[in-house]
């Protein structure tokens, strides 16, 4: 684990000193750390990565590569722009699609935190930085869809639309992002918006996912059962969390917007997974939907314990994130032990 303790330290330290000699919120040095590492790592670091980065490792000639038909087309043109630049290394790949990854959600986090330090602790700590080392194509959909926060709020349904369609030419379920915008302004009660909600997912999940499986081979593991509970454990922890949210954020939700937004757009994504949970589904397959809704905690809890008039439950807090991050890096996302690209083992 040392070195993603370290990249930890580093990230919050920089973070912490800029905050007091400048007071400014930190960008560029923060996400230049967290970029480098995840573009030096070596293409075995993660469950997918080697898929992702074969053409760059068999030294495919632009003129001969293909475009894959069951991949977006949005992630084979980038492929395809890289070789056609001369890129022969997979780390180019890394460093171009960390920077779309990382720099959409610092500039999101800056704007809509009220506490910028611990948003950007629980965006490593709960893992969703590390979450795009296994699934990278959903990790820069979801990356695009924060950015369509603004458009939530200003209730401009054109540019959010604008955003899905985008993040959707990198992995088609960025289309569930735009059921959020209906959601969220639907004048109907929170209960029944939940219920609903609920029920459309009972009603629709095998159908899209029996469709997904058989309509592109990729996806066809999203049909497959659980071989383990590991995905299950991980949902009833962020189920946790939303009860958590719920009791403690009641005076919140009509004192700020963002609050209200972020709140309902993670209660939903609870409400639309869990049937999925029901289904047994493979864990890796369309529970990975809830992180579109699941990221929104990077915003909801700072909220929650800047209202607190003591900071143990806040340092308490911090303490149970970095036990989470070990146990979760190690145990769930085949990203442990981090090895580093041979090409900078120099370093």
């Amino acid at each position: 684990m040392l070195p993603y303790l370290l990249v930890l330290f580093l990230v919050m330290s920089w973070i912490f000193v800029e905050d007091k000699a400048l007071n400014r919120r930190a960008i560029w040095v923060p996400a230049c750390i967290l970029i480098i590492f995840a573009s030096i790592r070596d293409y075995t670091i993660g469950t997918d990565t080697p898929t992702y980065t074969k053409d760059f490792r068999l030294g495919v000639q632009p003129e001969y590569y293909e475009f894959n038909p069951n991949v977006e087309f949005g992630h084979e043109s980038l492929i395809y722009l890289l070789l056609k630049m001369g890129v022969t290394e997979y780390y180019w790949f890394f460093f171009v699609t960390s920077i779309m990854v990382i720099v959409p959600i610092f500039f999101t986090i800056r704007k809509y935190s009220v506490d910028y330090k611990l948003s950007i602790y629980i965006y490593i700590t709960f893992a969703f930085y590390t979450f795009y080392f296994n699934t990278l194509r959903q990790g820069i959909a979801i990356s695009i869809c924060l950015l369509g926060i603004k458009y939530i709020l200003e209730k401009s349904f054109i540019k959010y639309f604008l955003i899905v369609f985008v993040a959707s030419l990198f992995h088609v379920s960025a289309w569930i992002m735009l059921l959020m915008y209906f959601l969220v302004h639907l004048k109907v009660s929170f209960f029944v918006k939940i219920i609903g909600s609920f029920l459309a997912s009972i009603i629709g999940s095998s159908i899209v996912v029996s469709y997904m499986a058989s309509s592109n081979v990729r996806y066809e593991k999203y049909n497959e059962a659980a071989e383990n509970a590991g995905g299950y454990y991980l949902f009833l922890f962020y189920v946790v969390i939303a009860i958590f949210i719920y009791i403690f954020g009641k005076s919140l939700r009509f004192k700020s917007k963002e609050y209200n937004i972020f709140e309902q757009i993670y209660l939903y994504g609870i409400a639309l997974v869990f049937p999925i949970i029901l289904l047994g589904s493979n864990p890796s397959g369309p529970q990975r939907i809830f992180y579109y809704f699941g990221i929104s905690v990077i915003f909801l809890l700072p909220y929650i314990f800047n209202q607190f008039n003591s900071k143990v439950p806040k340092n308490i807090f911090i303490i149970f994130a970095l036990i989470y991050f070990i146990l979760v890096t190690q145990k769930l996302y085949e990203i442990y032990p981090y090895i580093l690209n041979p090409l900078f083992e120099l370093i």
